[in-house]
């Protein structure tokens, strides 16, 4: 039986990456993935209704990263996100300059900005806000502020937020590129795709020997170092066992760090009934976040993030959320502005998607300290990567998964 340098489990972009570099650098790799497809949280779907829809991760936030250098590197070009931003308050549709002569929203808009400041005891970002006079008139809007982070500001830790934007170093900004990012994916996969195993599900690593051995789908792999990159969800499901069990910190770490669940619903219209330019609308009654392009010419998409497990429970279906929506844009828009203009939907409920099973991992209380438990190896053989390890801020974001697969390929060859 062949003895492999290193075993990956999971093949998303901190595995694939991971095998990308241990490849390079000579050593023998397999990746086993328990799903039909590579990319993880990375799902380009290339053909919804003749465009491009990121069903997953999609954005990328700052271009100073080991992501911006390979998308550079691949030539494709960066685009900023740039267009108006509007704001559903008080039944009225205002833009961001118009929102600032309102003292309210001005205030909760500053907090968007100036979080990172805080320094005060461990508390809930919703908890925090309710002291001010004028969080109740505008908590639809602050709502949009948990999105962001894949969940509701009351599970958001302000502490662990503040001290991880303290250590952002990507730069400002979201871009995004004209092609899909699964072309990210299979430039990774190129090298490696002879060490590539798909439907094999892995269920006990014993690590009680010298060599450690992978069991998956009734065959046994054998390798010096295993990288562990499923989300942070499939370790606290113990979908995969250990034998012996882990130590108790990294037990504890897993069940410590949080992810919660939700979808990305895409609503492609026939015509565009919102504002030229717009792409972004936050204060939604039932979604707190829309994004759309800023041209027609480019998309008549309008893309709602429903983060966080209680926006998933306000439905039964599919179809129900759809129309959830459609008559929370109509409430904003005006009757019959969206029903009647829709030609298709996608739903992409993450918390259901086999092997993955929620959305990224966010800033809880303590969660700094347990994903730095997280991201040192055991015996320097067991490794776990993935943005839930990321430890220098860029947690729940792509480049951040690729810079924890970058520091355990590092300790390997050391």
């Amino acid at each position: 039986m062949k003895t492999y340098d290193a075993i990956i489990v999971g093949a998303g972009i901190s595995g694939l990456y991971a095998g990308y570099i241990l490849k390079q650098k000579g050593l023998s790799v397999k990746i086993l993935e328990a799903s039909s497809r590579l990319g993880g949280r990375i799902h380009s779907l290339e053909d919804f209704n003749g465009q491009n829809i990121e069903l997953g991760a999609e954005f990328i936030h700052g271009k100073n990263s080991v992501l911006g250098d390979l998308i550079n590197y691949l030539d494709i070009p960066l685009q900023r996100r740039v267009g108006k931003s509007f704001i559903y308050y008080k039944d009225e549709l205002i833009n961001y300059v118009e929102a600032e002569n309102i003292s309210s929203l001005n205030k909760a808009l500053q907090f968007f900005e100036d979080y990172d400041s805080y320094s005060g005891e461990d508390t809930g970002v919703d908890n925090y806000l309710k002291q001010f006079d004028w969080y109740k008139d505008t908590q639809s809007i602050l709502a949009s502020f948990g999105v962001e982070y894949g969940t509701l500001n009351k599970r958001l830790s302000i502490k662990s937020l503040s001290l991880e934007e303290k250590m952002w170093s990507s730069g400002s900004g979201d871009y995004e590129i004209n092609t899909p990012l699964s072309k990210v994916i299979d430039f990774l996969a190129q090298p490696i795709k002879k060490d590539l195993q798909l439907n094999c599900q892995v269920e006990l690593i014993n690590w009680n020997q010298q060599t450690l051995a992978i069991h998956a789908n009734n065959e046994t792999f054998k390798a010096q170092y295993v990288l562990i990159s499923t989300p942070i969800s499939i370790l606290k499901s113990q979908a995969i066992h250990f034998s012996p069990f882990l130590p108790n910190n990294y037990l504890q770490a897993i069940d410590k760090i949080r992810i919660d669940i939700g979808a990305k619903v895409f609503l492609l219209f026939s015509e565009v009934f919102w504002p030229e330019g717009m792409i972004e609308l936050v204060g939604g009654k039932y979604c707190p976040v829309y994004t759309c392009k800023k041209t027609s010419s480019e998309s008549n998409i309008v893309t709602a993030y429903l983060f966080g497990k209680e926006f998933i429970e306000k439905a039964e279906n599919e179809k129900q959320i759809v129309d959830n929506l459609l008559n929370d844009l109509e409430t904003i828009f005006g009757k019959n502005t969206a029903s009647k203009k829709l030609v298709d939907y996608k739903v992409a409920d993450w918390g259901k998607m086999p092997f993955i099973n929620g959305l990224y991992s966010y800033a809880s209380s303590g969660s700094n300290i347990h994903s730095s438990t997280l991201s040192n190896p055991i015996e320097n053989r067991i490794f776990f990567i993935g943005e839930a390890t990321s430890t220098n801020g860029h947690r729940a974001t792509m480049h951040g998964a690729m810079e924890t697969a970058e520091n355990a390929v590092a300790r390997i060859l050391k």
